[in-house]
């Protein structure tokens, strides 16, 4: 029995350093701040993402106030350990969301000059005929890191500014180094450690959806995508509680980015295995893939 193996050439780079994740802005008006939830107009340049400030902090005039909920005008705050403190009409202040990528604790600062990470790629192996640690090894695949030097410091964005298939694939022509590969001899993907999705799906508040990872264009017919946004401040307890980051587990980050390199190849969440997801919690079910994930990878031209 001959069997052809073949490569996927995958680029992986990330966003630099968070920079500009606050709003800036002026007290409307003067108040007294305790232990009390206390609801104070503010001037902002663009109205505010109701409640996306929530557990968040407003900094001014060496007090950190802690959020409580916000309008599109204004913000509810108390002050810390219950003291109480004046807050002066134009008075200028920074507010932060409850966004910390890494867990790292401290006040929130939206991840100020902190470099944002690369996704996980440790079940997508270099060269490995293993599928325990290269998972398209049942597709007779190994990944290779060949394309470019890692890029870890490309234009941050707090949010992508939105999910239409032809924003996503404008984002990989400005940071996919190698181009877009179209040709069916030399199979490759991109893969960018982003921050998180856009301001409808980021958690933001927490009511809001959450989204891992998303690809460019897809079609059913033939592969169209040719990169992955894998969201770093997802990945993170705090936000999704499923998140563990063990390599094998079913809600680690490493089983995002082959979940995300499998939409690459056109697979579809209702193809089971690695791409069929938990209705109840998104989660996937799977780390491995189906008979029908092995037979699209197997035969399609390009992902």
């Amino acid at each position: 029995m001959l069997t052809v193996w073949r490569r996927l050439h995958i680029e992986v780079d990330s966003m630099g350093a968070s920079n500009s994740n606050f709003v800036l802005g002026n007290f409307g008006e003067s108040a007294r701040v305790g232990g009390v939830p206390v609801e104070v107009q503010v001037n902002v340049a663009n109205p505010l993402e109701v409640n996306r400030f929530e557990n968040g902090r407003l900094a001014s005039g060496g007090t950190n106030f802690i959020v409580v909920e916000n309008s599109a005008n204004s913000v509810t705050i108390r002050s810390p350990f219950g003291q109480t403190v004046r807050v002066n009409q134009s008075e200028l202040f920074q507010l932060y969301d409850d966004d910390d990528f890494d867990d790292d604790g401290g006040l929130l600062n939206g991840d100020t000059g902190e470099d944002i990470a690369e996704p996980d790629t440790s079940l997508l192996t270099a060269n490995s005929d293993d599928p325990n640690t290269n998972i398209l090894a049942t597709a007779y695949i190994r990944p290779v890191y060949d394309i470019v030097d890692t890029r870890d410091n490309l234009i941050f964005a707090p949010n992508v500014m939105s999910d239409a298939p032809a924003d996503i694939r404008a984002l990989f022509v400005a940071w996919d180094s190698s181009g877009t590969d179209t040709s069916d001899e030399f199979w490759s993907v991109y893969l960018l450690g982003s921050y998180q999705h856009t301001v409808e799906e980021d958690r933001d508040p927490s009511t809001e959806d959450l989204t891992l990872g998303i690809v460019d264009a897809v079609t059913t017919v033939s592969g169209e995508g040719s990169g992955a946004l894998i969201f770093m401040e997802a990945h993170r307890p705090t936000e999704f509680p499923g998140y563990n980051p063990s390599p094998t587990h079913l809600s680690s980050m490493a089983v995002t980015v082959a979940h995300e390199i499998g939409h690459l190849f056109s697979c579809l969440h209702g193809d089971g295995g690695l791409m069929g997801t938990n209705p109840q919690t998104g989660e996937p079910v799977s780390n491995q893939l189906s008979p029908m994930l092995i037979r699209k990878i197997r035969t399609i031209m390009h992902p």
